[in-house]
C-alpha cells in the first residue's frame, strides 16, 4: 500500500450548522447560452450564513487536496444530527491512500487520543465520506480482513470512478459534495417573468422554506439530480408547466433532507483474546465464535446463561471474565467446531448457523448482494445484528476464496434526499381555474444514502474505546458486482425462537 502523510493545522474549532440548513447555502450559476441563471436565497440564509467560512472547499475541481480532505472531516464531524459531539478535533493527520500509479483514491485522517477517524474519497465522482467514528483510530498497517475487504471494495469502484470519463458519477454524487464547498457569489436572478408572476414564485419561496425546504430555480436541478433521473424528471416538469413561462425560470426545485439513525445496536467490545480464548492452544478464539457470541450477548440468550455476570467490555491486558464468561465462550466456540491452526482459530458461516441453532435461535443464512442491503436493514430496524463474513482473495486458477473475516453489523444511519417541485401549472391542473396560473406541489422522489456500523470483533483499546467500529458506506459506482463486495460474501438473520 502506498501512503503518505501530512500535517494539518492543530485546534481547529468551527460551529456549523445542521445538514437539513447546508443545502440552503449553496449558490449555483445555471448557463445555458448566454444566460445565467442562480439558485434562491432566502432571507433566513443571508442571516445564518458565514460567507468567510475557511473551511468550505472550491466546487469547481473534481480532485480533491488532503488539505481538502481536513477541511471536510472538520465540517463533516461539526454536524449536529450525525450524533457527534461539536468539538475541536486537534493534531490530526491526514493518510493518502494511492494506487499503483501514485493516484490519489482516498483520505484517512485520525484524531489524537483515539478521537475519531474519518476516510474521504479524493475525487467527487464518489462518495464523499467512506467510513467514519467518533472514537478510535484506523490504524492502516494493523486491518483484520473485514475492514481490509471494505477498502479494497471502496479502491477499485474509486478507480473505476476516476477512469470514467463523463460527468454522469459527479453529477449523481454532487448533492452530497456540495454540503463542503464553497458558494458562488450571489446576483439577482434575472428570471423572464410578470411582475405578478415573481411576487407568486416568491411568496412559494417564503411557504416552503419555513417548512423545511431549500428553495433553488428548477434549472438547477440538471446540476443537483443525477443523469439517470432528470431527463425524465424534467420533461414531466416541463410539459405539465403553464405554457406563456419559461420552465427552468419560474417553478422551484424544492429539496428537503431527513435523515435515520439506528444503532450501534451492541454495546461489547469483545476480541479474540483474553478471555474468550481460555484453553485455546494458539491463544486465539476465532473471529466466527465471536461473532456468534456478542449477538447472543445483546439477545441475553439463552436463559441457561447469567448474563449479569457476563460483561460488554473486557481489557485483555488488565483483566479476565467470571466463570460464567468462560462457561459461555466454550460453549460457542465448540458449537462453532472451531479449528486451531498456528495462524488462526478457523470456523464458517455454516458453522456459525448450527451454533445459533444450539444456543436456541433461528438462524436464515444468505448469499450477500448489493440488493442484501435491504435485509440488513429491515432486520437492524426491528432491532437484531446481523452476522457477516466475507473473504478478501481468491486462489489463483482455482478462484477459491480465502483469507476471510466474521463481524457484525449492528447500525444503520441514512440521509434521504426528497426533491420536490413548486410548479406553475398549466390549465391540466387546473381544470376550474382555466387560464390562471397558480403553484401546485410535485412531491418528485427521494434518493437515500446509507452507512452501517461494523463491530469487528477486534475489541477495545485503552478504556474502551472500540478498535476501528465505525460506520463504513455502501454503493456501487461500477454496476460490475465484483466492484462492489469482495468474495464469499454471507450474512446471517438471527432471531430468537
Amino acid at each position: 500500500m502506498i501512503y503518505s502523510r501530512h500535517l494539518t493545522i492543530t485546534n481547529l474549532y468551527f460551529k456549523f450548522m445542521k445538514k437539513s440548513l447546508l443545502l440552503t447555502l449553496l449558490f449555483i450559476f445555471i448557463t445555458s447560452c448566454s444566460e445565467e441563471l442562480e439558485i434562491i436565497r432566502s432571507e433566513k440564509e443571508k442571516q445564518t450564513k458565514d460567507l468567510s467560512n475557511p473551511l468550505l472547499i472550491d466546487r469547481n475541481t473534481a480532485k480533491i487536496t488532503p488539505e481538502d480532505a481536513s477541511n471536510i472531516s472538520l465540517l463533516f464531524f461539526s454536524q449536529e444530527n450525525k450524533g457527534f459531539k461539536t468539538k475541536s478535533q486537534s493534531s490530526s493527520n491526514v493518510i493518502t491512500v494511492k494506487d499503483s500509479l501514485d493516484n490519489p483514491l482516498f483520505y484517512i485522517i485520525n484524531y489524537q487520543s483515539n478521537n475519531g477517524f474519518i476516510l474521504i474519497s479524493a475525487t467527487k465522482k464518489y462518495q464523499p465520506i467512506l467510513a467514519y467514528s467518533n472514537e478510535g483510530n484506523f490504524d492502516i498497517n494493523n486491518l483484520n480482513s473485514g475492514i481490509e475487504l471494505f477498502l479494497d471494495s471502496y479502491k477499485k469502484n474509486i478507480k473505476y470512478s476516476i477512469s470514467n470519463t463523463s460527468d454522469s458519477l459527479r453529477l449523481k454524487y454532487a448533492i452530497e459534495w456540495s454540503l463542503f464547498e464553497k458558494p458562488l457569489s450571489e446576483k439577482q436572478e434575472k428570471a423572464n417573468t410578470s411582475t405578478d408572476i415573481n411576487s407568486l414564485r416568491q411568496k412559494e419561496i417564503e411557504k416552503w422554506t419555513a417548512q423545511g425546504y431549500d428553495c433553488h430555480s428548477f434549472g438547477a436541478a440538471q446540476y443537483l439530480i443525477s443523469p439517470d433521473k432528470y431527463p425524465g424528471f424534467m420533461q414531466d416538469i416541463c410539459n405539465h408547466t403553464y405554457p406563456e413561462y419559461d420552465c427552468n425560470s419560474v417553478n422551484l426545485l424544492l429539496i428537503k433532507r431527513t435523515s435515520e439513525n439506528i444503532g450501534p445496536l451492541m454495546r461489547t467490545t469483545w476480541n479474540q483474546r483474553a478471555p474468550f480464548n481460555v484453553d485455546a492452544p494458539n491463544k486465539l478464539a476465532g473471529c466466527v465464535p465471536i461473532a456468534v457470541a456478542q449477538i447472543a450477548n445483546y439477545h441475553q440468550w439463552p436463559n441457561s446463561y447469567n448474563w449479569n455476570q457476563i460483561s460488554s467490555y473486557y481489557d485483555s491486558n488488565t483483566g479476565y471474565g467470571s466463570s460464567e464468561t468462560t462457561r459461555f465462550i466454550k460453549d460457542v466456540r465448540n458449537y462453532c467446531e472451531v479449528e486451531y491452526k498456528s495462524d488462526g482459530t478457523a470456523s464458517n458461516h455454516n458453522k456459525a448457523v448450527k451454533a445459533f441453532n444450539k444456543l436456541g435461535y433461528t438462524a436464515i443464512l444468505k448469499d450477500f448482494d448489493f440488493n442484501s442491503k435491504y435485509d440488513v436493514i429491515s432486520e437492524i430496524r426491528a432491532k437484531r445484528p446481523i452476522y457477516m463474513d466475507g473473504k478478501r482473495d481468491l486462489v489463483p486458477v482455482f478462484e477459491i476464496p480465502y483469507n476471510g473475516h466474521a463481524w457484525v453489523c449492528d447500525g444503520y444511519q441514512a440521509t434521504s434526499t426528497q426533491y420536490a417541485v413548486a410548479m406553475l401549472s398549466n390549465d391540466l391542473f387546473m381544470p376550474n381555474k382555466p387560464g390562471t396560473p397558480e403553484y401546485v406541489f410535485h412531491s418528485g422522489f427521494t434518493e437515500t444514502t446509507g452507512y452501517f456500523h461494523m463491530n469487528w470483533g477486534w475489541g477495545a483499546s485503552y478504556q474502551g474505546i472500540n478498535y476501528q467500529n465505525g460506520w463504513f458506506y455502501t454503493d456501487r459506482a461500477n454496476p460490475t458486482p465484483e466492484y462492489n463486495y469482495q468474495y464469499g460474501r454471507h450474512f446471517i438473520i438471527v432471531k430468537k425462537k
